[in-house]
């Protein structure tokens, strides 16, 4: 039988290049290292060193959410389906009112009823929801119900659900597709078009910065003496996502058609590098 494995790149030395840094230039530095979330990695730094988080961080990282979903579900999604993108409305990169209307087309539905009359409408985004309902079948590219991600959890090596749909996992709608169709594609694509206008949060803990953010939750610990860093534990949506047993891994052991991967691999958006290959299964 044909599988699949992932093959991640190295993963990046933080730590050594904020180590023996101070804690103004490490907060300096560790927003620039990453393009796909600085707003997060910005309110992460921040608490984690101890300071303040301005409404402008917070300003930041909302619009970065509001233009990585837009991205992933007005361009980068209708085209692996074979759709043609929707026609595109001003302020559809920063503002959520404008996003929002573009994925619905009306008023948002609260209820899995709403929301399968939404999809009969074929308003908003519902041309691609049904599209992506026909490409993969109950059951495939799926995982199990893993542990959902908290900020006492957030910093463990081990399977986790630490989504954006993760984070509304209890939603009435998510609640339904899980249960008819599993956390697969559906339940994930959809996850993401209700996170819109959801502002990411950043709170403290006693382990470290927590921030709720487009990929699912970040944490980040500083250690340091003296205003001196002295270590650094990050741990990313993206490291849940590709860790033994995790997302990934099931993901993977349910898919059966190479075609599908390009998709699968879009919608589960890993912020790094990560090669797909057929493995045979002796």
């Amino acid at each position: 039988m044909m599988g699949f494995v992932a093959i991640s790149s190295a993963p990046m030395p933080i730590a050594d290049m904020v180590i023996g840094q101070s804690l103004e230039q490490a907060v300096a530095l560790l927003p620039r290292l990453f393009n796909l979330c600085r707003g997060a990695q910005t309110m992460a730094a921040r608490l984690a060193a101890g300071q303040t988080i301005t409404q402008t961080d917070r300003a930041a990282a909302e619009t970065e959410a509001i233009r990585d979903h837009g991205l992933r579900l007005f361009i980068t999604l209708p085209r692996l389906l074979g759709l043609t993108p929707p026609a595109l409305l001003p302020g559809w990169q920063s503002d959520a009112a404008v996003c929002q209307r573009m994925v619905w087309g009306t008023a948002r539905p609260a209820t899995p009823a709403e929301f399968k009359a939404w999809r009969q409408r074929d308003a908003g985004l519902a041309p691609m929801i049904n599209a992506l309902s026909d490409v993969f079948a109950p059951g495939q590219a799926v995982t199990t119900a893993l542990p959902l991600v908290t900020a006492d959890t957030a910093f463990d090596h081990r399977p986790i659900e630490n989504s954006v749909a993760g984070h509304h996992a209890d939603h009435p709608i998510l609640h339904e597709i899980e249960a008819e169709t599993g956390r697969g594609p559906l339940w994930r694509v959809v996850g993401r078009m209700i996170d819109i206008g959801t502002v990411p949060t950043a709170h403290r803990t006693p382990c470290g910065a927590v921030v709720r953010a487009p990929r699912g939750t970040y944490a980040l610990r500083l250690d340091h003496h003296q205003g001196i860093v002295t270590a650094c534990t990050r741990v990313t949506p993206t490291d849940h996502l590709l860790c033994a047993g995790g997302v990934l891994e099931q993901t993977l052991a349910t898919t059966s058609e190479a075609g599908l991967i390009p998709l699968i691999m879009d919608i589960l958006d890993p912020c790094t590098p990560v090669q797909i290959k057929e493995a045979l299964d002796a």
